[in-house]
């Protein structure tokens, strides 16, 4: 009798149930979406971080600017530095980090010097 394979790795992935930042309808996630999942990430996170107080409030200004119509490339640019300089660090919140990234990037040309 022949054993089951082991689940390949896309099977698994579409097993779990999807994270706050990765919507059930396979669409990429949006601004909100990526705040939100960052925001329980860190939530979850106890250790204690020295600019987790400077984090939050660039999420929340995050999620102000989510609700808002228009979208301030400099202003997305500016918070994200803030809390990846904040967060970047802190492996466990690698994940939704990136993805607030990869979302914010859809707004901001990141080769753009300023």
């Amino acid at each position: 009798m022949r054993q089951p394979s082991a689940p390949t790795p896309a099977q698994a992935a579409s097993d779990r149930p999807p994270t706050p930042a990765e919507p059930a309808s396979g669409r990429p996630p949006t601004l909100a979406e990526a705040v939100l999942a960052l925001r329980l990430a860190l939530a979850g996170h106890q250790a204690d971080l020295p600019d987790r107080e400077a984090a939050e409030e660039q999420l929340a200004a995050l999620d102000i600017m989510a609700a808002s119509e228009v979208l301030d490339p400099d202003q997305l640019r500016q918070a994200l530095l803030l809390v990846l300089a904040a967060l970047g660090s802190v492996s466990a919140l690698a994940d939704p980090l990136a993805e607030l990234r990869d979302v914010i990037a859809g707004f901001v040309d990141f080769t753009d010097a300023r």
